[in-house]
């Protein structure tokens, strides 16, 4: 069976992943054309590939469905060695991410996790941590534990440094002072 007919191939799972389109030699998937040279000895070919494209996506819909963990957000913002950080997000279970790591370049910190359930993780930052941007590590569980960094950020200062960025926000937050109203002007020839 030729691929120059007119064909769609739709993989669906609970959320709907994507379609592949192809007329005339031509193959469209997720709105990128992209050209085809079909001769009779890569028919075979043609259709382990798409059969491999349609396992692919069939294979992420079921790991979308089954949930990664993601870390969507961080509070504080600003925090000093020692405090404690709560993680919001999804899929954050103790059964889906066994451990969380404070990263800063190549460099991982495992955290102490006080509390956590599948929307937020509380941890507690290490006291002997320097100030700096950090980001958050999952590890996942499962038969292929992955090291996921988060795009979330947290910003570990010094009391020193929370204090000047307190009085600067302070600063910004409070209105200019109005200038001084001018005296009224004296009438001339009275003087």
């Amino acid at each position: 069976m030729p691929l120059s007919g007119l064909g769609v191939v739709a993989v669906r799972s609970a959320t709907r992943i994507g379609s592949a389109r192809f007329r005339k030699n031509q193959l469209r998937f997720a709105s990128r054309r992209i050209s085809i040279t079909h001769t009779e000895e890569t028919e075979n070919m043609y259709r382990t590939a798409w059969l491999l494209a349609g396992v692919v996506l069939c294979a992420g819909g079921a790991f979308a469905q089954g949930g990664m963990p993601r870390i969507k957000s961080v509070t504080p913002r600003y925090a000093l060695a020692g405090e404690e950080v709560t993680l919001g997000g999804e899929n954050l279970s103790k059964k889906t991410v066994p451990k969380v790591f404070l990263t800063q370049r190549n460099e991982d910190t495992l955290l102490t996790v006080t509390e956590q359930t599948d929307t937020a993780i509380k941890c507690k930052l290490p006291a002997e941590i320097a100030s700096g941007r950090y980001s958050f590590t999952l590890l996942t569980s499962g038969d292929n534990p992955a090291m996921i960094e988060q795009p979330v950020r947290v910003e570990v200062e010094t009391e020193q440094q929370r204090k000047a960025r307190l009085e600067k926000e302070a600063q910004r937050a409070e209105p200019a002072p109005e200038p001084a109203p001018a005296p009224p002007a004296k009438p001339p020839g009275n003087a």
